[in-house]
């Protein structure tokens, strides 16, 4: 019922680095998480995950290049059928309760 996804080896914001660095940085994490779990590591989580903020529409041609099948980003919402694979949206699922958690999700259901 969990997956483990790749995120970088030192957490920079990629839109600040060369596109090498930034293809070390995913690669490094993708690499040694597979090393440890001996499966392969097919999510990724922007650092920070603003788009065109922390991240560039270079950062996700590289995460897809690199052999990742979806990547999240920190941009609020909820996935959908029509969404990028390589820059999905998400909310924060820090409530309480069962209750409130399911309160959030038809919320956010509703708005998108």
């Amino acid at each position: 019922g969990m997956q483990i996804g790749a995120h970088t080896v030192t957490h920079p914001i990629l839109a600040k680095l060369e596109s090498n660095d930034v293809r070390k940085e995913i690669s490094g994490s993708k690499q040694f998480l597979e090393s440890i779990l001996e499966e392969e590591i097919s999510l990724f989580a922007y650092p920070n995950g603003k788009p065109n903020l922390d991240f560039q529409i270079r950062d996700t041609t590289i995460v897809k290049e690199l052999g990742f099948k979806a990547a999240v980003t920190t941009a609020w919402g909820i996935g959908k059928t029509d969404s990028d694979l390589m820059q999905l949206p998400r909310f924060t699922p820090w409530d309480k309760t069962c209750f409130l958690f399911g309160a959030r999700l038809i919320k956010n259901t509703l708005q998108s």
